[in-house]
């Protein structure tokens, strides 16, 4: 199922919808964008192995950033 991440806000994002959201593959989105050191920080979730992000801090930054118009 498919969801529209511009319209998600009620949940935290894994890497895989914040990729979806940026249009790039998860890859690229851990190598390149999600490294950079003003990205948001990943949040912590019950020990989680994974990083999950809140969706109106990763817009946010696209919008600094002029990546999503």
């Amino acid at each position: 199922m498919l969801i529209n991440a511009q319209n998600d806000n009620s949940n935290l994002w894994n890497a895989e919808r914040c990729a979806q959201y940026f249009s790039c593959s998860v890859g690229h989105f851990k190598s390149r964008i999600a490294c950079k050191p003003d990205f948001p920080a990943p949040v912590k979730v019950n020990k989680t192995a994974y990083s999950l992000w809140i969706p109106t801090e990763v817009k946010a930054y696209a919008k600094r950033k002029q990546l999503i118009k």
